[in-house]
């Protein structure tokens, strides 16, 4: 039989094994001139976004451009490395429903690179102008101590060599994954399932590890005095909170083109629904850890990072993370319609977006007015007149440019990534379990 002969003969007795389900390129596929100019629009903001962050750098300071780049990049690694975690935890489980959503976690797990090579670019930038941000690279950090007793992990050249291994761990996984899932595609070979479920057995612990020490070097470390157990913790948290909302409004964008028809339904979107809300409790519970950690042991170099966020006009900040990161999604996600609904959850999905870059600002934007907030709370301390004013948000809009630039490219190539191939995988011997997957709690 022709090659030919035998991929028409799969085809076929893959819709009759499915029950009618459509797996015509008109369900499965995009058209790519759409997509093509949907991706060019946002690349071009994305440019433009960090072609105003580098005015801002001569116009307002270059600690404030940097910032605010690492708060986009930060953002963005976070979305990527959450999906890479979903879609080996979905193989090393046989999560047999979750085949027809997989292709979109595996879709945006596979532009990791992007991020992960911006967030290690803050680094270069650091070492290039002295040190800014990275409080360890600045000259008069060179005689603490405390840095001392630190530095045979926190120097330029360990650093750097990490960032490489992280960067090459994540292009591998990603890409390995992403290959195993188009091979079985294109030759049907079930063994592939077989070898992408025994690449997530071993990719996962290296893949926690890398991501924790990510935290600690490119969050963590802009303050070196700074240490918390649950950091790497808090940092995946939020990375699985962000990437499912991301899946599920990417998910709903291709419905609303009619697409995936049969293929995705109420049922799928009521399980990501229930790792939203997961994710949310989560995000939440290593949260509250780590501040109750922090708050029973009183230790100043401990205590000095949550002081910064409570007083000098970041209190209001922390308290939107609290409502907005967990207690609104939190009593919204407990009602079934909601996790039912492919708009609602949408709807959330922009929000937790929104609350995912929030944390990051959260996390570096005090440290880019450190020393206005350092001599704030010394001031408060004291019981003197306050006259330091770290309390505004200055330069709004050099952030916003930082966030848009990052997220501009970002999703442009994602959206290149989805309109260039199938939407699910549709030779996956878990399809059947996916067509037919019904929720009953």
């Amino acid at each position: 039989m022709s090659h030919a002969a035998a991929t028409t003969s799969g085809a076929h007795g893959l819709h009759a094994d499915h029950h009618g389900a459509d797996l015509s390129a008109r369900n499965i596929t995009l058209d790519p001139a759409k997509g093509k100019t949907l991706s060019l629009l946002l690349i071009v903001v994305g440019l433009a976004g960090l072609g105003v962050t580098i005015a801002g750098g001569f116009a307002v300071g270059i600690k404030h451009a940097v910032g605010a780049y690492h708060v986009g990049a930060m953002s963005m690694l976070a979305i990527s490395l959450g999906a890479l975690f979903m879609v080996l935890a979905f193989h090393l489980i046989g999560a047999g429903w979750s085949v027809t959503i997989r292709r979109q976690f595996e879709n945006v797990a596979s532009l990791v690179w992007l991020p992960a090579i911006m967030a290690a670019g803050t680094f270069v930038i650091e070492v290039a102008t002295g040190g800014h941000l990275y409080s360890w690279l600045q000259k008069g950090a060179q005689s603490d101590p405390l840095l001392a007793a630190k530095s045979d992990y926190l120097n330029p050249v360990f650093f750097a060599i990490r960032a490489v291994l992280f960067l090459g761990l994540w292009v591998f996984l990603s890409r390995k994954m992403f290959a195993y899932s188009t091979e079985q595609d294109r030759t049907g070979d079930k063994w592939l399932t077989n070898r992408a479920r025994f690449t997530a057995s071993w990719g996962m612990p290296l893949l926690a590890l890398s991501i924790a020490f990510a935290a600690f070097d490119w969050l963590k470390s802009i303050d070196y005095r700074f240490f918390s157990t649950m950091w790497g913790v808090y940092y995946f948290a939020g990375s699985a909170f962000v990437s499912t909302a991301v899946v599920v409004m990417l998910l709903t964008f291709i419905k609303k083109q009619g697409r995936l028809e049969g293929l995705v339904n109420e049922e799928h979107f009521h399980d990501l629904g229930k790792l939203m809300f997961a994710f949310t409790v989560f995000w939440a519970y290593i949260g509250f850890s780590q501040y109750f950690l922090i708050w029973y042991a009183n230790i100043p170099e401990e205590t000095s990072f949550i002081l910064a966020r409570k007083h000098a006009g970041w209190g209001a900040w922390t308290q939107l993370l609290m409502l907005g990161h967990f207690v609104a999604p939190f009593y919204i996600l407990l009602w079934r319609p909601i996790r039912r609904s492919m708009v609602a959850l949408s709807l959330l999905g922009i929000w937790f977006l929104f609350m995912q870059i929030a944390d990051m600002v959260w996390i570096i934007r005090p440290m880019v007015y450190s020393e206005q907030i350092g001599e704030y709370l010394r001031q408060l301390d004291q019981g003197v007149p306050v006259t330091a004013d770290p309390i505004r948000l200055q330069h709004i809009w050099l952030d916003i440019a930082g966030i848009v630039g990052a997220a501009g490219l970002f999703f442009g190539l994602l959206i290149r990534k989805v309109y260039s191939g199938q939407l699910i995988p549709t030779r996956d011997p878990r399809l059947p379990e996916a067509l037919h997957h019904r929720n009953y709690v």
